[in-house]
């Protein structure tokens, strides 16, 4: 999952200056590697892979504290969250009542992650998606790392940091049978 970090160019100014690579280690999940992130892990199964990392079955908080100058920055990675499995998860998407607790940080800031039925693939990459009225939704890691690849599942949110100091991540404290993260 692509995870990248801007910074404003000054304080007047809406143009953004990618700062990943001075800040972000391993934003890429390199060679299936999760170095440089720090994490805890109360879910079935943790794993790197395909770039990727992900979190089935539990709770979690991956993050990294990284130290930078004051200003405005916005955090972006590719990434969703399911809530339960396909099937109930989709149900609870179509009609509203999905329990999104899957979040992207940025210190005291917070917002949803997307969810794996806000966007789609045409066709059913390497057999790894699950298919629901005409659609074909991400249903493993190398799906996932392509539809990522994509552009797809977009998330971002915007912190002010005024003590040098950013902690950012993905976290879940709701343990739910069949939630997954990636």
């Amino acid at each position: 999952s692509l995870l990248m970090m801007f910074a404003f160019t000054c304080a007047n100014s809406q143009d953004w200056i990618d700062v990943t690579k001075e800040y972000v280690n391993n934003p890429n999940f390199d060679g299936g590697s999760n170095a440089g992130w720090k994490y805890t892990n109360g879910a079935h199964n943790c794993q790197t892979n395909f770039e990727c990392m992900e979190f089935w079955q539990g709770t979690f908080d991956i993050h990294q504290t990284v130290n930078v100058p004051n200003g405005r920055y916005r955090i972006s990675v590719n990434s969703y969250y399911r809530s339960r499995d396909n099937s109930s998860s989709l149900r609870d998407y179509n009609n509203g009542s999905e329990n999104q607790t899957g979040i992207i940080y940025a210190n005291e800031d917070s917002k949803p992650l997307v969810s794996p039925y806000t966007e789609w693939l045409d066709w059913n990459y390497n057999g790894g998606c699950w298919y629901s009225g005409g659609r074909y939704y991400p249903n493993n890691m190398e799906s996932a790392s392509y539809a990522f690849s994509m552009g797809l599942y977009h998330n971002e949110i915007e912190t002010e940091i005024t003590n040098g100091v950013l902690t950012f991540g993905l976290k879940n404290d709701n343990w739910q049978y069949d939630n997954w993260c990636i």
